[in-house]
């Protein structure tokens, strides 16, 4: 300020974008942003994308609803991070589910975060995609909504020990480099490749690993812990 006034320190609140499924690697992903990335004034994008043509996602979808919001809530009454009677306070503070929503992962994840981080507003988005391009259909999202930051919870692949949960990406300036980029979608690169490779962001992998951290890794480190 100009005069001697006094000078304030002001952090630009972020969009945090978390791509969700109703599988437990989404649950590790989003407490990972939750008690490591958001902070108050933030706003978290918890986006939904599947093929509506896929028979695999009724039946899967329908098996996994019913333990998401417990799976949530209680992984993260659990985490050191979390004090137990404050967490109980705003739950009780917080309204039922509303109609409808019982059932559905997306709101009740969205109910979830509320409960932790009641001062971080919470939007929901649901894209259906008729391909297999999962990755592009992100991108897209990351860069029409502004995101500064996606995180993504994705099973490790047997096959490839690198494939672990993806969580975390940073928007910095300018261009990344792109060492496999390719115009033609995914083709020879799974989702978290072509994402790491392909937003203008830092992509951060993520496995976590009960109550003791998260193993993380990005375009230029690899398998680092952050402990709980």
């Amino acid at each position: 300020m100009e005069d001697g006034g006094d000078v304030m320190a002001v952090v630009a609140a972020r969009k945090v974008m978390v791509v969700v499924d109703s599988s437990k690697e989404s649950i590790g992903a989003l407490q990972y942003t939750l008690f490591n990335e958001v902070v108050q004034q933030d706003e978290l994008v918890l986006i939904h994308v599947e093929n509506p043509n896929s028979w695999k996602n009724p039946f899967s979808a329908f098996l996994r609803r019913p333990n998401v919001l417990s799976n949530l809530i209680s992984s993260m009454a659990a985490s050191p991070a979390t004090s137990s009677s404050s967490f109980n306070e705003r739950e009780r503070e917080l309204p039922p589910l509303p109609p409808g929503a019982t059932g559905d992962f997306l709101e009740e994840m969205k109910y979830a975060c509320e409960v932790i981080q009641p001062e971080v507003v919470v939007h929901t988005v649901r894209v259906q995609t008729e391909s297999n391009n999962k990755a592009a259909a992100i991108l897209w999202q990351t860069e029409m909504l502004e995101i500064d930051l996606l995180v993504i919870g994705q099973q490790r692949s047997r096959s490839s020990p690198s494939n672990s949960i993806l969580a975390g990406i940073r928007r910095i300036g300018g261009s990344p480099s792109l060492s496999r980029s390719s115009s033609n979608g995914t083709k020879g690169m799974d989702t978290i490749e072509y994402l790491i490779e392909n937003c203008k962001c830092i992509c951060v992998a993520v496995q976590k690993n009960g109550q003791n951290g998260y193993l993380l890794s990005t375009k230029t480190r690899k398998n680092f812990w952050l402990l709980a």
